[in-house]
């Protein structure tokens, strides 16, 4: 986005406005909370729902769907107690660790 706006001789105040909010620690933080919550708590989540009818031979299925709300909301919890927790990567990559033992 720097080269784009550095190169044209046009004032774009849009883009302008765009770079500078991008730039924030406000903004950048944001964006590492989010990629944190998407890998460890989205694509499982995803995946899980995606796969319980192949994960029958586990004992696994829709209505255990139900305790991967209960184990991330125990984990917001806590969470919510001690903030640190959300970059604790062992914590948050290990939220579903019940269903990972009874998948495996």
């Amino acid at each position: 986005l720097n080269w784009r706006l550095s190169g044209t001789s046009a004032d774009n105040a849009l883009m302008r406005s765009l770079f500078i909010s991008l730039q924030s620690v406000e903004m950048i933080a944001q964006m590492r909370v989010l990629a944190i919550l998407h890998i460890s708590i989205c694509i499982p989540t995803r995946w899980l729902a995606g796969n319980c009818q192949e994960l029958k031979d586990a004992d696994f299925g829709v209505f255990d769907m139900g305790r991967t709300v209960d184990l991330m909301e125990s984990a917001f919890e806590k969470i919510a107690l001690d903030g640190s927790l959300l970059l604790d990567e062992e914590f948050m990559m290990n939220t579903f660790e019940p269903i990972m033992t009874k998948v495996n």
